[in-house]
C-alpha cells in the first residue's frame, strides 16, 4: 500500500527522470569518445573549420530545397498551396454573392501560367512543373469521380416521375437546341481549332454537348439559397436538370466512345456497351443492391459492410467503363443513379465522402484544370470576339430554348424566364466536360480557354440575372 504523498511521489519522478536523461548523454558520450579512439585513424579527425561549416550548411539547405520540390514534401506543398488559395477565392466570391464553384474555378486559374506563372515563373515553374502534377491528376481524377457518383445518387427519380412530361420536353429542349447550335459553332470553328485527327462530327458534337451542359450540384445551391426548395419553381427546375444530366451524360459517352474508336466497327460496339451497360445496372445491378442493402440494415443502422460495398461497386463500374473506353466517370455517375433510394442511406455515404471530396479532392481538378486555363492565349481581337460568340451561342440554346419549352409546356412567362437563367448554369460539370474533351484532344489551348471563359460567364451571371428579371416581373405586377 503506497503511503507516500502526492508531492513527495512528483518529486521521485521528476528525480528519476532526470537521472534517466543523465544516463542517456553520458552513454552517448562515453561510446563517441570510445568510438574515436578505436576506429578513427590518426591525423583524420579534426575540428570542422568555418569553411566545412558553411559548406555543410549549404548542403542542408540545398537538402532541405530538394525535399521541397520534390516527392512527397513537393506534393504537401501544392496540397497546401491548392488549399488555400481556393479557400481565399471562394471567401471572396461568396462576399460578392457569387457560388463557390466560381471561387474554386478562379483559384485554379490563378495558380496556372495566367496568373501564378506570369508572376511568380520561378515558383510556378518549381512547384507546377509538368512532371510535378501528375500526383495532382491522380488526386483529381478519385475526386471527379466520387462527385459523379454523389450527383447521380443526388437525382430524384420520384420527382422526376411527378413532373416527368413537362421535366422531360424541357430539359431535351434545353439540350437539343444548344446541341444544334454546338454543331453550327463546329461548322465555325473546325478549320482552325479542329485538329487534323479528329473528325469534324466528333468535333462539333463535342461542342455541341458542352453547350448543353447544365451545374446540377451549382443549381440545387442556389435552389437552397434562393429558398426555392420547397416552391414549385425550384422542383421544376431539379426536375429538368436531372434528365438534362442523365441525357447530356448519355450522349458525352458515346461521343468519348467515338473519339476513341479506332474504326467505325469499333465505335458501333463501343455504343452498343454504352446502352448494355446501362440497361444491366439499371435492370439487374440496382435491383440487387436494394437487396444487399436490406439484408444489411437492420432498420436504423448502414452497417459499415454496406458502405465497404458500395465504394466496391462504384469502383468495379468506373473500371469497366474504362476499360470498355469510355470514361470512367460515366460509370461512377450510373453507379450512383443505381444506389438505394432511402433516405438514411445516402446521408449516410454522402455525409462521410462528399465534406472529404468537395474540400480536399476537387480542389486538386480545380488546379489541374487552370493549370491547363491560359487567358494569355486571347491575345487578339479575333480571339476575344470569339469567346463572345461562344458565350452568346450558349445562353441563347440554353436560356432561349428552355424559356421557350417551358412556356410551351404551361408555364407562366416568368416562371419560364426564370427557369431558363437557372438552367444557364454550368460551373463544375462544364470543366468536367472540357477537361474530358481536352484530354482527348478534342480541344486545343485556345478554345479550351475560350470555353473555360463561357463557363465562368454563364455562371457568374445566373445569380445577378436571376435578381434583374425578379425585379422587373414584380415591378410589372
Amino acid at each position: 500500500m503506497l503511503t507516500a504523498s502526492k508531492p513527495k511521489q512528483s518529486v521521485k519522478i521528476v528525480v528519476a527522470y532526470l537521472g534517466l536523461i543523465v544516463l542517456l548523454v553520458g552513454a552517448i558520450w562515453g561510446v563517441g569518445n570510445l568510438s574515436t579512439s578505436i576506429f578513427s585513424t590518426p591525423g583524420v579527425q579534426k575540428p570542422l573549420s568555418t569553411a566545412q561549416e558553411s559548406t555543410l550548411l549549404q548542403s542542408l539547405v540545398t537538402q532541405a530545397l530538394h525535399n521541397l520540390t520534390h516527392g512527397g514534401g513537393l506534393l504537401m506543398l501544392q496540397i497546401l498551396i491548392i488549399l488555400l488559395c481556393t479557400r481565399v477565392m471562394v471567401y471572396v466570391f461568396k462576399k460578392i454573392g457569387q457560388p463557390a464553384v466560381i471561387g474554386e474555378i478562379v483559384a485554379g486559374i490563378v495558380l496556372g501560367p495566367s496568373l501564378l506563372g506570369l508572376v511568380f515563373p520561378q515558383l510556378s515553374n518549381h512547384v507546377f512543373y509538368p512532371e510535378a502534377i501528375k500526383n495532382l491528376q491522380f488526386f483529381s481524377y478519385l475526386g471527379l469521380v466520387v462527385f459523379m457518383f454523389i450527383l447521380g445518387m443526388e437525382i430524384d427519380f420520384k420527382s422526376l416521375k411527378e413532373n416527368s412530361q413537362r421535366s422531360v420536353f424541357i430539359s431535351h429542349a434545353g439540350i437539343v437546341i444548344p446541341f444544334v447550335l454546338g454543331i453550327v459553332l463546329g461548322l465555325m470553328l473546325y478549320s482552325n481549332f479542329g485538329p487534323h485527327n479528329v473528325p469534324f462530327l466528333v468535333f462539333a458534337s463535342f461542342l455541341g454537348v458542352a453547350l448543353s451542359i447544365t451545374a446540377f450540384p451549382v443549381l440545387a445551391r442556389i435552389i437552397q439559397e434562393k429558398g426555392l426548395a420547397k416552391e414549385k419553381i425550384g422542383t421544376v427546375a431539379l426536375s429538368i436538370a436531372a434528365v438534362e444530366d442523365v441525357t447530356a451524360w448519355c450522349i458525352l459517352a458515346l461521343v468519348v466512345s467515338t473519339a476513341k474508336a479506332t474504326s467505325v466497327y469499333t465505335s458501333l460496339l463501343t455504343m452498343l456497351f454504352v446502352v448494355v451497360f446501362v440497361a444491366v445496372m439499371l435492370l439487374i445491378v440496382k435491383p440487387l443492391v436494394q437487396k444487399i442493402y436490406n439484408r444489411f440494415v437492420d432498420g436504423s443502422n448502414v452497417e459499415h459492410l454496406t458502405v465497404v460495398l458500395t465504394m466496391a461497386l462504384l469502383l468495379t463500374s468506373t473500371l469497366v467503363t474504362e476499360v470498355f473506353g469510355i470514361n470512367g466517370l460515366f460509370g461512377a455517375f450510373v453507379a450512383g443513379l443505381i444506389m438505394p433510394t432511402d433516405e438514411r442511406f445516402r446521408s449516410y455515404i454522402v455525409g462521410r465522402v462528399e465534406s472529404f471530396n468537395a474540400i480536399f479532392l476537387l480542389p486538386m481538378f480545380f488546379a489541374v484544370a487552370g493549370l491547363k486555363t491560359q487567358i494569355g492565349e486571347l491575345n487578339s481581337l479575333w480571339l476575344v470576339g470569339l469567346c463572345l460568340v461562344v458565350i452568346a451561342f450558349a445562353t441563347i440554346g440554353k436560356f432561349g430554348g428552355v424559356t421557350i419549352a417551358s412556356r410551351i409546356s404551361g408555364h407562366s412567362w416568368k416562371d419560364s424566364v426564370l427557369l431558363g437563367t437557372l438552367m444557364n448554369t454550368r460551373g463544375l460539370m462544364e470543366l468536367v466536360v472540357l477537361n474530358i474533351g481536352y484530354d482527348l484532344g478534342i480541344l486545343n489551348a485556345q478554345l479550351y480557354t475560350v470555353m473555360v471563359v463561357m463557363a465562368i460567364v454563364t455562371t457568374a451571371s445566373t445569380g445577378p440575372l436571376w435578381n434583374f428579371f425578379s425585379a422587373r416581373f414584380a415591378a410589372n405586377k
